[in-house]
Protein backbone atom coordinates (compact mmCIF):
# COMPACT_ATOMS: atom_id res chain seq x y z
CA UNK A 1 0.00 0.00 0.00
CA UNK A 2 1.31 3.45 -0.94
CA UNK A 3 1.95 6.02 1.79
CA UNK A 4 0.18 9.38 1.72
CA UNK A 5 1.17 11.50 -1.26
CA UNK A 6 2.99 14.71 -0.29
CA UNK A 7 4.18 17.76 -2.21
CA UNK A 8 7.73 19.10 -2.01
CA UNK A 9 9.87 21.98 -3.22
CA UNK A 10 13.35 20.96 -4.32
CA UNK A 11 16.61 22.26 -5.73
CA UNK A 12 19.84 20.78 -7.08
CA UNK A 13 23.29 22.34 -7.10
CA UNK A 14 25.60 20.90 -9.71
CA UNK A 15 29.21 21.11 -10.85
CA UNK A 16 30.22 23.82 -13.31
CA UNK A 17 32.23 24.05 -16.52
CA UNK A 18 35.72 23.78 -15.03
CA UNK A 19 34.68 20.51 -13.37
CA UNK A 20 33.07 19.24 -16.57
CA UNK A 21 36.28 19.85 -18.52
CA UNK A 22 38.22 17.83 -15.96
CA UNK A 23 35.76 14.97 -15.39
CA UNK A 24 33.88 14.84 -18.70
CA UNK A 25 30.53 14.95 -16.90
CA UNK A 26 28.44 17.01 -14.49
CA UNK A 27 26.95 15.83 -11.21
CA UNK A 28 24.74 16.96 -8.37
CA UNK A 29 26.80 17.91 -5.29
CA UNK A 30 23.97 19.15 -3.08
CA UNK A 31 20.19 18.90 -2.94
CA UNK A 32 17.48 19.97 -0.53
CA UNK A 33 13.71 19.50 -0.27
CA UNK A 34 10.97 20.92 1.94
CA UNK A 35 7.47 19.49 2.35
CA UNK A 36 4.60 21.83 1.57
CA UNK A 37 1.96 20.10 3.71
CA UNK A 38 4.34 19.52 6.64
CA UNK A 39 6.86 22.41 6.65
CA UNK A 40 8.93 20.94 9.46
CA UNK A 41 9.97 18.09 7.13
CA UNK A 42 13.19 19.29 5.49
CA UNK A 43 15.91 17.06 4.12
CA UNK A 44 19.15 17.45 2.26
CA UNK A 45 21.91 15.37 0.70
CA UNK A 46 25.01 15.51 -1.45
CA UNK A 47 24.41 13.07 -4.31
CA UNK A 48 21.56 12.27 -6.66
CA UNK A 49 21.72 8.68 -5.41
CA UNK A 50 20.83 9.95 -1.93
CA UNK A 51 18.00 11.97 -3.44
CA UNK A 52 16.38 8.91 -5.00
CA UNK A 53 17.08 6.81 -1.92
CA UNK A 54 15.14 9.34 0.13
CA UNK A 55 12.12 9.21 -2.18
CA UNK A 56 12.20 5.44 -2.70
CA UNK A 57 8.83 3.92 -1.76
CA UNK A 58 7.13 7.34 -1.64
CA UNK A 59 4.34 9.00 -3.60
CA UNK A 60 5.31 12.59 -4.11
CA UNK A 61 5.10 15.67 -6.32
CA UNK A 62 8.35 17.63 -6.34
CA UNK A 63 8.54 21.14 -7.80
CA UNK A 64 11.76 22.55 -9.22
CA UNK A 65 12.10 26.12 -10.46
CA UNK A 66 13.20 25.43 -14.04
CA UNK A 67 12.67 21.71 -14.43
CA UNK A 68 14.60 21.76 -17.70
CA UNK A 69 17.78 22.12 -15.64
CA UNK A 70 17.11 19.88 -12.63
CA UNK A 71 15.07 17.44 -14.70
CA UNK A 72 18.03 16.80 -16.99
CA UNK A 73 19.92 15.30 -14.04
CA UNK A 74 16.85 13.22 -13.11
CA UNK A 75 16.50 11.86 -16.65
CA UNK A 76 20.21 11.10 -16.93
CA UNK A 77 20.13 9.18 -13.63
CA UNK A 78 17.02 7.15 -14.44
CA UNK A 79 17.51 6.43 -18.14
CA UNK A 80 21.18 5.61 -17.61
CA UNK A 81 19.97 2.89 -15.23
CA UNK A 82 17.87 1.38 -18.00
CA UNK A 83 14.39 2.63 -17.19
CA UNK A 84 12.49 3.20 -20.46
CA UNK A 85 10.86 6.55 -21.22
CA UNK A 86 7.37 7.03 -22.69
CA UNK A 87 5.17 10.04 -23.45
CA UNK A 88 3.01 10.97 -20.46
CA UNK A 89 -0.43 9.29 -20.51
CA UNK A 90 -3.36 9.40 -18.09
CA UNK A 91 -4.43 5.77 -18.29
CA UNK A 92 -3.24 2.35 -19.48
CA UNK A 93 0.23 3.05 -18.16
CA UNK A 94 2.99 0.47 -18.68
CA UNK A 95 3.25 -2.05 -15.87
CA UNK A 96 7.06 -2.14 -15.84
CA UNK A 97 9.11 0.43 -13.90
CA UNK A 98 9.43 3.40 -16.25
CA UNK A 99 9.64 7.15 -16.83
CA UNK A 100 6.95 9.30 -18.50
CA UNK A 101 7.66 12.77 -19.86
CA UNK A 102 5.83 15.87 -21.03
CA UNK A 103 8.42 17.96 -22.90
CA UNK A 104 7.47 20.37 -25.69
CA UNK A 105 9.18 20.90 -29.02
CA UNK A 106 11.20 23.81 -27.64
CA UNK A 107 12.67 21.56 -24.98
CA UNK A 108 10.60 23.01 -22.14
CA UNK A 109 9.94 20.48 -19.37
CA UNK A 110 6.42 20.38 -17.94
CA UNK A 111 6.20 17.05 -16.16
CA UNK A 112 8.40 14.02 -15.50
CA UNK A 113 6.97 10.95 -13.81
CA UNK A 114 8.82 7.95 -12.40
CA UNK A 115 6.76 4.88 -11.51
CA UNK A 116 8.17 1.71 -9.97
CA UNK A 117 5.42 -0.49 -8.57
CA UNK A 118 7.98 -2.99 -7.25
CA UNK A 119 9.17 -0.41 -4.71
CA UNK A 120 5.85 1.48 -4.47
CA UNK A 121 7.52 4.60 -5.84
CA UNK A 122 5.50 7.19 -7.74
CA UNK A 123 7.30 10.50 -8.24
CA UNK A 124 5.98 13.47 -10.20
CA UNK A 125 8.46 16.21 -11.03
CA UNK A 126 6.84 19.50 -12.09
CA UNK A 127 8.06 22.95 -13.07
CA UNK A 128 7.16 25.87 -10.79
CA UNK A 129 8.46 28.20 -13.53
CA UNK A 130 5.20 27.45 -15.36
CA UNK A 131 3.33 28.82 -12.32
CA UNK A 132 5.57 31.79 -11.59
CA UNK A 133 7.02 33.06 -14.87
CA UNK A 134 9.91 34.87 -13.25
CA UNK A 135 13.25 34.36 -11.58
CA UNK A 136 13.26 33.00 -8.04
CA UNK A 137 14.61 36.33 -6.75
CA UNK A 138 11.41 38.05 -7.90
CA UNK A 139 9.29 35.35 -6.28
CA UNK A 140 11.16 36.06 -3.04
CA UNK A 141 10.30 39.76 -3.27
CA UNK A 142 6.61 39.00 -3.79
CA UNK A 143 6.48 36.95 -0.59
CA UNK A 144 8.94 39.21 1.27
CA UNK A 145 11.47 36.41 1.79
CA UNK A 146 15.20 37.19 2.00
CA UNK A 147 16.55 36.60 -1.50
CA UNK A 148 19.05 34.05 -2.64
CA UNK A 149 22.77 34.66 -2.23
CA UNK A 150 25.32 33.99 -4.94
CA UNK A 151 27.66 31.02 -4.55
CA UNK A 152 31.32 31.26 -5.48
CA UNK A 153 31.39 28.24 -7.76
CA UNK A 154 34.62 26.68 -8.86
CA UNK A 155 36.28 23.30 -8.98
CA UNK A 156 34.83 20.84 -6.46
CA UNK A 157 37.01 17.92 -5.46
CA UNK A 158 35.16 14.64 -5.04
CA UNK A 159 33.83 14.13 -1.51
CA UNK A 160 34.56 17.74 -0.52
CA UNK A 161 32.27 18.62 2.36
CA UNK A 162 29.47 21.05 1.64
CA UNK A 163 30.01 24.24 3.63
CA UNK A 164 27.33 25.88 5.78
CA UNK A 165 27.31 28.87 3.41
CA UNK A 166 26.51 26.52 0.54
CA UNK A 167 23.77 24.75 2.51
CA UNK A 168 22.26 28.13 3.37
CA UNK A 169 22.08 28.95 -0.33
CA UNK A 170 20.48 25.66 -1.38
CA UNK A 171 18.04 25.56 1.51
CA UNK A 172 17.27 29.26 1.04
CA UNK A 173 16.20 28.65 -2.55
CA UNK A 174 14.03 25.76 -1.43
CA UNK A 175 12.45 27.89 1.31
CA UNK A 176 11.49 30.56 -1.25
CA UNK A 177 9.96 27.99 -3.58
CA UNK A 178 8.19 26.11 -0.79
CA UNK A 179 6.61 29.33 0.51
CA UNK A 180 5.38 30.30 -2.94
CA UNK A 181 4.00 26.87 -3.88
CA UNK A 182 2.46 26.38 -0.43
CA UNK A 183 0.59 29.63 -0.97
CA UNK A 184 -0.64 28.36 -4.34
CA UNK A 185 -1.95 25.23 -2.64
CA UNK A 186 -3.99 27.33 -0.20
CA UNK A 187 -5.57 29.08 -3.22
CA UNK A 188 -6.53 25.79 -4.88
CA UNK A 189 -4.15 26.37 -7.80
CA UNK A 190 -3.42 22.75 -8.62
CA UNK A 191 -3.05 22.82 -12.40
CA UNK A 192 0.18 22.32 -14.31
CA UNK A 193 0.46 25.92 -15.58
CA UNK A 194 -0.88 29.30 -14.56
CA UNK A 195 -2.84 29.42 -17.85
CA UNK A 196 -4.56 26.15 -16.91
CA UNK A 197 -5.30 27.63 -13.47
CA UNK A 198 -6.87 30.64 -15.21
CA UNK A 199 -9.05 28.40 -17.36
CA UNK A 200 -10.22 26.49 -14.28
CA UNK A 201 -11.03 29.77 -12.51
CA UNK A 202 -12.96 30.99 -15.55
CA UNK A 203 -15.03 27.81 -15.59
CA UNK A 204 -15.67 28.10 -11.87
CA UNK A 205 -16.82 31.73 -12.04
CA UNK A 206 -18.86 31.49 -15.26
CA UNK A 207 -20.00 27.86 -15.04
CA UNK A 208 -18.40 25.07 -17.03
CA UNK A 209 -21.46 24.47 -19.22
CA UNK A 210 -21.69 28.15 -20.11
CA UNK A 211 -17.98 28.33 -20.95
CA UNK A 212 -18.08 25.36 -23.31
CA UNK A 213 -21.31 26.51 -24.91
CA UNK A 214 -19.71 29.85 -25.77
CA UNK A 215 -16.31 28.39 -26.61
CA UNK A 216 -16.96 24.97 -28.12
CA UNK A 217 -14.21 22.74 -29.47
CA UNK A 218 -14.15 23.62 -33.16
CA UNK A 219 -13.80 20.92 -35.83
CA UNK A 220 -10.22 20.59 -36.98
CA UNK A 221 -10.95 21.72 -40.54
CA UNK A 222 -12.44 25.00 -39.31
CA UNK A 223 -9.56 25.54 -36.88
CA UNK A 224 -7.02 25.05 -39.69
CA UNK A 225 -8.94 27.47 -41.89
CA UNK A 226 -9.11 30.39 -39.46
CA UNK A 227 -6.04 29.91 -37.24
CA UNK A 228 -3.88 32.18 -39.50
CA UNK A 229 -6.20 34.99 -38.36
CA UNK A 230 -4.74 34.76 -34.86
CA UNK A 231 -1.89 37.27 -34.59
CA UNK A 232 0.09 38.23 -31.54
CA UNK A 233 0.74 41.63 -30.01
CA UNK A 234 1.98 44.50 -32.18
CA UNK A 235 5.63 45.52 -31.70
CA UNK A 236 7.09 48.28 -33.85
CA UNK A 237 9.99 50.73 -33.81
CA UNK A 238 9.63 53.91 -35.84
CA UNK A 239 12.59 53.56 -38.25
CA UNK A 240 13.54 57.25 -37.98
CA UNK A 241 14.59 56.59 -34.36
CA UNK A 242 16.46 53.36 -34.96
CA UNK A 243 19.83 53.45 -33.12
CA UNK A 244 19.42 57.15 -32.31
CA UNK A 245 20.09 58.75 -28.91
CA UNK A 246 16.81 60.20 -27.62
CA UNK A 247 15.84 62.42 -24.70
CA UNK A 248 12.67 62.70 -22.60
CA UNK A 249 10.89 59.58 -23.82
CA UNK A 250 7.40 59.13 -22.38
CA UNK A 251 6.23 55.57 -21.77
CA UNK A 252 2.46 55.10 -21.70
CA UNK A 253 1.23 51.66 -20.63
CA UNK A 254 -2.34 50.41 -20.95
CA UNK A 255 -3.65 49.02 -17.68
CA UNK A 256 -4.40 45.36 -18.48
CA UNK A 257 -4.87 45.68 -22.24
CA UNK A 258 -6.22 42.20 -23.03
CA UNK A 259 -8.44 42.01 -19.90
CA UNK A 260 -9.87 45.41 -20.89
CA UNK A 261 -10.80 44.03 -24.33
CA UNK A 262 -12.24 40.89 -22.73
CA UNK A 263 -14.57 43.01 -20.60
CA UNK A 264 -15.49 45.31 -23.53
CA UNK A 265 -14.13 48.48 -21.93
CA UNK A 266 -14.28 50.14 -25.35
CA UNK A 267 -17.35 48.32 -26.65
CA UNK A 268 -15.54 45.32 -28.17
CA UNK A 269 -17.64 42.45 -29.55
CA UNK A 270 -16.27 38.95 -29.07
CA UNK A 271 -17.44 35.79 -30.91
CA UNK A 272 -19.09 32.74 -29.43
CA UNK A 273 -20.52 29.45 -30.70
CA UNK A 274 -20.05 27.75 -34.04
CA UNK A 275 -19.61 29.92 -37.17
CA UNK A 276 -21.62 29.71 -40.35
CA UNK A 277 -20.40 30.45 -43.89
CA UNK A 278 -21.83 33.46 -45.75
CA UNK A 279 -21.14 35.18 -49.05
CA UNK A 280 -19.07 38.30 -49.57
CA UNK A 281 -22.07 40.65 -49.74
CA UNK A 282 -23.70 39.51 -46.51
CA UNK A 283 -24.58 42.45 -44.22
CA UNK A 284 -23.58 41.86 -40.61
CA UNK A 285 -26.35 42.33 -38.05
CA UNK A 286 -25.90 43.64 -34.55
CA UNK A 287 -24.48 40.88 -32.40
CA UNK A 288 -22.41 39.37 -35.23
CA UNK A 289 -18.73 39.45 -36.18
CA UNK A 290 -16.90 37.80 -39.04
CA UNK A 291 -13.59 36.46 -40.32
CA UNK A 292 -12.71 36.83 -44.00
CA UNK A 293 -10.32 34.76 -46.11
CA UNK A 294 -8.76 36.64 -49.02
CA UNK A 295 -5.77 36.89 -51.32
CA UNK A 296 -4.49 40.47 -51.36
CA UNK A 297 -1.49 42.70 -52.16
CA UNK A 298 -1.40 45.22 -49.27
CA UNK A 299 0.32 48.56 -49.87
CA UNK A 300 0.81 50.84 -46.87
CA UNK A 301 -0.96 54.20 -47.10
CA UNK A 302 1.02 57.41 -46.71
CA UNK A 303 1.34 58.37 -43.05
CA UNK A 304 0.16 54.97 -41.82
CA UNK A 305 2.09 52.49 -39.67
CA UNK A 306 2.52 48.86 -40.79
CA UNK A 307 1.14 46.03 -38.67
CA UNK A 308 0.80 43.04 -41.06
CA UNK A 309 3.72 40.61 -41.17
CA UNK A 310 4.87 38.42 -44.02
CA UNK A 311 4.22 34.80 -43.22
CA UNK A 312 5.66 31.75 -44.99
CA UNK A 313 7.01 33.89 -47.83
CA UNK A 314 10.38 32.70 -49.12
CA UNK A 315 11.82 36.15 -49.84
CA UNK A 316 10.92 37.60 -46.43
CA UNK A 317 11.27 36.74 -42.77
CA UNK A 318 8.22 36.40 -40.54
CA UNK A 319 9.46 39.45 -38.58
CA UNK A 320 9.17 41.78 -41.59
CA UNK A 321 6.21 44.11 -41.91
CA UNK A 322 4.50 44.57 -45.25
CA UNK A 323 4.98 47.98 -46.85
CA UNK A 324 4.46 47.17 -50.52
CA UNK A 325 3.50 43.58 -51.26
CA UNK A 326 5.00 42.28 -54.52
CA UNK A 327 2.45 39.53 -55.22
CA UNK A 328 -0.88 38.23 -53.92
CA UNK A 329 -0.66 36.54 -50.53
CA UNK A 330 -3.31 34.68 -48.50
CA UNK A 331 -4.72 36.37 -45.38
CA UNK A 332 -7.35 35.71 -42.75
CA UNK A 333 -8.74 38.89 -41.20
CA UNK A 334 -11.05 39.40 -38.25
CA UNK A 335 -13.53 42.27 -38.40
CA UNK A 336 -11.27 44.56 -36.28
CA UNK A 337 -8.39 43.67 -38.65
CA UNK A 338 -10.49 44.69 -41.65
CA UNK A 339 -11.41 48.01 -40.01
CA UNK A 340 -7.71 48.68 -39.35
CA UNK A 341 -6.76 47.51 -42.85
CA UNK A 342 -9.06 50.14 -44.37
CA UNK A 343 -7.29 52.84 -42.35
CA UNK A 344 -3.72 51.76 -43.04
CA UNK A 345 -3.50 49.74 -46.27
CA UNK A 346 -4.92 49.57 -49.75
CA UNK A 347 -4.89 46.71 -52.23
CA UNK A 348 -5.61 46.74 -55.95
CA UNK A 349 -5.92 42.97 -55.81
CA UNK A 350 -8.61 41.42 -53.59
CA UNK A 351 -9.65 37.83 -54.21
CA UNK A 352 -12.44 36.74 -51.86
CA UNK A 353 -12.12 33.09 -50.79
CA UNK A 354 -14.54 32.69 -47.91
CA UNK A 355 -16.23 34.23 -44.90
CA UNK A 356 -17.42 32.92 -41.56
CA UNK A 357 -19.90 34.73 -39.32
CA UNK A 358 -20.11 34.26 -35.55
CA UNK A 359 -22.65 35.34 -33.01
CA UNK A 360 -21.03 37.96 -30.80
CA UNK A 361 -21.55 39.70 -27.50
CA UNK A 362 -20.10 42.44 -25.36
CA UNK A 363 -18.94 41.94 -21.76
CA UNK A 364 -18.27 38.28 -22.45
CA UNK A 365 -15.60 38.04 -19.74
CA UNK A 366 -16.73 40.93 -17.51
CA UNK A 367 -17.71 38.81 -14.45
CA UNK A 368 -14.35 37.02 -14.58
CA UNK A 369 -12.22 40.14 -15.18
CA UNK A 370 -14.14 42.22 -12.63
CA UNK A 371 -13.66 39.53 -10.00
CA UNK A 372 -9.89 39.46 -10.38
CA UNK A 373 -9.50 43.19 -11.00
CA UNK A 374 -11.26 43.89 -7.69
CA UNK A 375 -8.82 41.53 -5.94
CA UNK A 376 -5.88 43.26 -7.65
CA UNK A 377 -7.08 46.71 -6.53
CA UNK A 378 -7.69 45.52 -2.97
CA UNK A 379 -4.25 43.94 -2.91
CA UNK A 380 -2.71 47.25 -3.99
CA UNK A 381 -4.25 48.85 -0.90
CA UNK A 382 -3.33 46.07 1.53
CA UNK A 383 0.14 45.37 0.13
CA UNK A 384 -0.63 41.69 -0.44
CA UNK A 385 1.85 41.11 -3.26
CA UNK A 386 1.11 37.38 -3.56
CA UNK A 387 -2.59 37.96 -4.19
CA UNK A 388 -1.85 40.90 -6.46
CA UNK A 389 0.44 38.76 -8.63
CA UNK A 390 -2.19 36.01 -8.75
CA UNK A 391 -4.88 38.48 -9.85
CA UNK A 392 -2.60 39.81 -12.61
CA UNK A 393 -1.79 36.29 -13.76
CA UNK A 394 -5.44 35.24 -13.77
CA UNK A 395 -6.39 38.24 -15.92
CA UNK A 396 -3.44 38.04 -18.32
CA UNK A 397 -3.06 34.29 -18.90
CA UNK A 398 -6.56 33.30 -19.99
CA UNK A 399 -6.85 34.91 -23.43
CA UNK A 400 -4.12 32.85 -25.08
CA UNK A 401 -5.42 29.58 -23.66
CA UNK A 402 -8.18 29.40 -26.28
CA UNK A 403 -5.61 29.37 -29.10
CA UNK A 404 -3.40 26.45 -28.05
CA UNK A 405 -2.22 24.78 -31.23
CA UNK A 406 -3.67 21.25 -31.52
CA UNK A 407 -0.74 20.12 -33.66
CA UNK A 408 2.29 20.56 -31.47
CA UNK A 409 5.69 18.96 -31.37
CA UNK A 410 7.08 17.24 -28.31
CA UNK A 411 10.36 15.54 -27.45
CA UNK A 412 10.98 12.08 -26.05
CA UNK A 413 14.25 11.46 -24.16
CA UNK A 414 16.41 8.36 -24.35
CA UNK A 415 19.91 7.45 -23.24
CA UNK A 416 22.48 7.17 -26.03
CA UNK A 417 25.34 4.92 -24.85
CA UNK A 418 27.62 6.05 -27.68
CA UNK A 419 27.23 9.77 -26.89
CA UNK A 420 27.00 8.87 -23.20
CA UNK A 421 24.18 11.35 -22.62
CA UNK A 422 20.44 11.92 -23.00
CA UNK A 423 19.22 12.63 -26.52
CA UNK A 424 15.78 13.80 -27.64
CA UNK A 425 13.63 12.50 -30.49
CA UNK A 426 10.88 14.70 -32.04
CA UNK A 427 7.40 13.55 -31.16
CA UNK A 428 4.06 14.54 -32.71
CA UNK A 429 1.54 15.67 -30.11
CA UNK A 430 -2.05 16.03 -31.26
CA UNK A 431 -4.91 17.40 -29.18
CA UNK A 432 -8.35 18.82 -29.87
CA UNK A 433 -8.41 22.52 -30.83
CA UNK A 434 -10.42 24.70 -28.51
CA UNK A 435 -11.69 28.08 -29.72
CA UNK A 436 -9.09 30.18 -31.51
CA UNK A 437 -11.62 32.92 -32.55
CA UNK A 438 -11.69 34.19 -28.97
CA UNK A 439 -7.93 34.77 -28.89
CA UNK A 440 -7.95 36.14 -32.44
CA UNK A 441 -10.56 38.80 -31.69
CA UNK A 442 -9.03 39.79 -28.34
CA UNK A 443 -5.61 40.43 -29.89
CA UNK A 444 -7.13 42.05 -33.00
CA UNK A 445 -9.13 44.56 -30.98
CA UNK A 446 -6.10 45.40 -28.84
CA UNK A 447 -3.88 45.75 -31.91
CA UNK A 448 -6.39 48.00 -33.65
CA UNK A 449 -6.48 50.37 -30.70
CA UNK A 450 -2.73 50.60 -30.10
CA UNK A 451 -1.95 51.15 -33.81
CA UNK A 452 -4.59 53.88 -34.12
CA UNK A 453 -3.35 55.59 -30.95
CA UNK A 454 0.27 55.43 -32.17
CA UNK A 455 -0.67 57.21 -35.40
CA UNK A 456 -2.14 60.13 -33.43
CA UNK A 457 1.38 61.19 -32.47
CA UNK A 458 2.84 61.26 -35.98
CA UNK A 459 6.64 61.53 -35.98
CA UNK A 460 6.65 61.84 -32.18
CA UNK A 461 5.72 58.17 -31.98
CA UNK A 462 8.86 56.15 -31.20
CA UNK A 463 7.96 52.61 -30.24
CA UNK A 464 5.10 50.27 -29.31
CA UNK A 465 4.95 46.83 -27.76
CA UNK A 466 1.54 45.16 -27.37
CA UNK A 467 0.13 47.44 -24.65
CA UNK A 468 2.53 50.38 -24.47
CA UNK A 469 3.39 53.49 -26.46
CA UNK A 470 6.71 55.34 -26.29
CA UNK A 471 6.68 58.94 -27.53
CA UNK A 472 8.86 62.05 -27.48
CA UNK A 473 7.72 65.63 -26.90
CA UNK A 474 4.94 64.34 -24.66
CA UNK A 475 4.70 67.65 -22.83
CA UNK A 476 3.48 69.44 -25.96
CA UNK A 477 0.29 67.34 -26.02
CA UNK A 478 -2.82 67.47 -23.89
CA UNK A 479 -2.77 63.69 -23.57
CA UNK A 480 -6.22 63.47 -21.98
CA UNK A 481 -7.70 64.84 -25.22
CA UNK A 482 -5.96 62.21 -27.34
CA UNK A 483 -6.02 59.00 -25.30
CA UNK A 484 -7.68 57.86 -22.10
CA UNK A 485 -5.41 58.55 -19.13
CA UNK A 486 -5.94 56.97 -15.72
CA UNK A 487 -3.54 55.43 -13.19
CA UNK A 488 -5.63 52.35 -12.39
CA UNK A 489 -8.71 52.29 -14.61
CA UNK A 490 -8.96 49.15 -16.72
CA UNK A 491 -7.98 49.82 -20.32
CA UNK A 492 -6.71 53.35 -19.68
CA UNK A 493 -3.17 54.52 -20.30
CA UNK A 494 -0.92 55.16 -17.32
CA UNK A 495 2.07 57.49 -17.65
CA UNK A 496 4.53 54.83 -16.54
CA UNK A 497 7.72 56.87 -16.82
CA UNK A 498 9.48 59.73 -18.56
CA UNK A 499 13.07 58.74 -19.29
CA UNK A 500 15.77 61.37 -19.66
CA UNK A 501 17.79 59.28 -22.12
CA UNK A 502 16.91 56.36 -24.40
CA UNK A 503 18.11 54.34 -27.36
CA UNK A 504 16.20 51.80 -29.48
CA UNK A 505 17.99 49.26 -31.65
CA UNK A 506 15.06 47.22 -32.88
CA UNK A 507 11.80 45.85 -31.47
CA UNK A 508 12.37 44.17 -28.10
CA UNK A 509 15.79 45.85 -27.75
CA UNK A 510 15.99 49.24 -26.05
CA UNK A 511 17.78 51.11 -23.25
CA UNK A 512 16.21 53.68 -20.90
CA UNK A 513 18.11 55.77 -18.36
CA UNK A 514 17.23 58.52 -15.89
CA UNK A 515 13.82 58.16 -14.29
CA UNK A 516 11.75 61.24 -13.49
CA UNK A 517 8.64 59.61 -11.97
CA UNK A 518 9.27 56.29 -10.19
CA UNK A 519 12.40 57.43 -8.41
CA UNK A 520 12.50 54.45 -6.01
CA UNK A 521 13.01 52.00 -8.88
CA UNK A 522 16.29 51.29 -10.67
CA UNK A 523 17.46 54.27 -12.67
CA UNK A 524 17.84 52.33 -15.90
CA UNK A 525 15.79 49.79 -17.79
CA UNK A 526 17.14 47.52 -20.52
CA UNK A 527 15.06 45.21 -22.67
CA UNK A 528 16.95 42.82 -24.90
CA UNK A 529 15.84 39.19 -25.08
CA UNK A 530 18.49 36.82 -23.79
CA UNK A 531 20.69 39.52 -22.24
CA UNK A 532 21.35 38.39 -18.64
CA UNK A 533 20.73 40.68 -15.67
CA UNK A 534 24.41 40.59 -14.73
CA UNK A 535 25.37 42.06 -18.11
CA UNK A 536 22.62 44.71 -17.89
CA UNK A 537 24.05 46.00 -14.61
CA UNK A 538 27.42 46.68 -16.25
CA UNK A 539 26.08 48.02 -19.54
CA UNK A 540 26.40 51.70 -20.40
CA UNK A 541 24.20 53.51 -22.91
CA UNK A 542 27.19 54.13 -25.22
CA UNK A 543 27.94 50.38 -25.27
CA UNK A 544 24.40 49.52 -26.37
CA UNK A 545 24.57 49.00 -30.13
CA UNK A 546 24.03 46.36 -32.81
CA UNK A 547 27.01 44.03 -32.79
CA UNK A 548 27.99 44.69 -29.16
CA UNK A 549 29.35 41.55 -27.49
CA UNK A 550 28.78 41.38 -23.74
CA UNK A 551 29.97 39.00 -21.05
CA UNK A 552 27.75 37.36 -18.46
CA UNK A 553 25.57 35.02 -20.49
CA UNK A 554 25.22 31.36 -19.62
CA UNK A 555 24.34 28.94 -22.42
CA UNK A 556 23.00 25.54 -21.47
CA UNK A 557 23.52 22.17 -23.11
CA UNK A 558 22.87 18.51 -22.34
CA UNK A 559 26.04 16.67 -21.34
CA UNK A 560 26.88 13.38 -19.62
CA UNK A 561 25.37 13.52 -16.15
CA UNK A 562 22.77 16.20 -16.81
CA UNK A 563 22.88 19.83 -17.91
CA UNK A 564 25.80 22.27 -18.12
CA UNK A 565 25.54 26.04 -17.91
CA UNK A 566 28.52 27.37 -19.82
CA UNK A 567 29.91 30.90 -19.57
CA UNK A 568 29.73 32.67 -22.91
CA UNK A 569 29.09 36.08 -24.44
CA UNK A 570 25.89 37.68 -25.66
CA UNK A 571 25.91 39.47 -29.00
CA UNK A 572 23.24 42.03 -29.82
CA UNK A 573 22.20 40.93 -33.26
CA UNK A 574 20.52 42.76 -36.06
CA UNK A 575 17.14 41.42 -37.07
CA UNK A 576 15.18 42.28 -40.17
CA UNK A 577 11.92 43.97 -39.18
CA UNK A 578 10.86 45.26 -42.57
CA UNK A 579 12.13 48.83 -42.36
CA UNK A 580 12.25 50.90 -45.48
Amino acid sequence: MYEKSLTWAGDFESTVEIQYLAEGKVRVWAWAVECLEEPERKYRGETIDEFFDFFKGKRATIYFHNLKFDGSFILDYLLRKGYPAYPLVWKDKPSEPHVETLIDGHGQFYWLQFIDKTTKTNLNFKDSLKKYKMELEKVAKIFKIPGKTELKLGYRFLNREVTQEEWDRVEGDVRILATAMRWQMTQGLNKLTIAADAKAAYERIMGRDVVHMKHPHLPEDIDVLIRPGYRGGWTFLNPIYKEEFLENVWVLDVNSMYPAVMSSTHGEWLPYGFPRPVDEDYQLREGEVDMVLVDAMPVLKEGAIPWIHYKNVLEHTSEEYIYDCERPLPFVFTRPDLDLFDLTYESDYWNFKGRLVFKAEQNQFTPYISYWNKIKQESDLTGDEGMRQLAKDMMNNLSGRFALNPNREGKLPSFDPIKNKIIYTPLEVKTKPWYVPTSAFITANARKRIVMDAMKFGDDFVYADTDSLHIINGDKYNLEDMIQIGPRELGYYKIEEVWQKAKYLRPKAYYHEGRTINMKKKDKEIKCGGLPEEAKLKLDLKEFFIGAELEGKKAGKVVPGGYLLKETTFKIKKKEWGYL
